[in-house]
């Protein structure tokens, strides 16, 4: 009978959540009910505690495996920071290539996917310029109302003047989830079928928000 394959990677509990452990010099470790470990560093100036680096304990047995890396017990420490900024690329490659072939092929759900994708991924700064395209090509109109959605249905209040423009330009289902969003950021019971009116609401609600609200984000 052959062996039972290993199991796969997953990640590890640490310790007990909300021990504090010094690990010399004025460093100390603090472990999260996740169970990721925080390395925790005094301000120089204020003293307060700052997060200096994180890192999620992880067991994969098949990790290098066949190279002088590999620890036979298995567990390694991956920064949390790192894994997040190649899942942020990752993201960032795969809505690139969407917005590519949604402009060729005149189809929007792939792209708007993918900029739902890397928003929920930790990129929404990325799509935060495609909202200011204007241009009349094909991948400036689709940059534009996937960002606009994909960052308003993440609670992100910068796009709410574009969201407007498709509740005043659009019809079908483009019209119904904009009019959905724009109800959620700005708690106004828009009418679809009064659209003027409920446009005016909104550039009422858009001049009532104070300097530097744009990228605020609700839930």
């Amino acid at each position: 009978m052959s062996p039972a394959p290993p199991p796969p990677a997953s990640p590890e509990p640490g310790p007990a959540a909300g021990q504090l452990a010094p690990i010399g010099g004025d460093r100390v470790v603090y472990t999260t009910p996740e169970g990721h470990l925080l390395v925790l560093r005094p301000d120089p100036l204020s003293g307060e505690l700052g997060v200096e680096r994180a890192y999620a304990v992880t067991r994969d047995l098949e990790r290098h495996m066949g190279q002088g890396g590999r620890a036979l017990h298995g567990y390694y420490l991956d920064d949390v920071a790192e894994a997040r900024r190649r899942g942020i690329e990752a993201a960032r490659r795969r809505y690139e290539a969407a917005v590519e072939e949604a402009a060729r092929q005149g189809t929007l759900p792939a792209a708007e996917a993918a900029a739902a994708s890397l928003v929920a991924a930790g990129g929404a700064d990325l799509l935060a310029p495609d909202l200011a395209r204007a241009g009349a090509e094909p991948v400036d109109r689709v940059r534009r109302r996937a960002a606009a959605l994909a960052l308003g249905e993440g609670g992100y209040l910068v796009a709410v003047p574009v969201l407007l423009e498709l509740f005043e330009t659009q019809t079908g289902e483009p019209l119904a989830r904009a009019t959905a969003v724009l109800r959620r950021l700005t708690r106004l019971e828009l009418d679809p079928d009064a659209r003027e009116r409920s446009a005016a609401e909104v550039r009422r609600w858009l001049e009532g928000q104070p300097p530097g609200a744009a990228f605020e984000r609700v839930d």
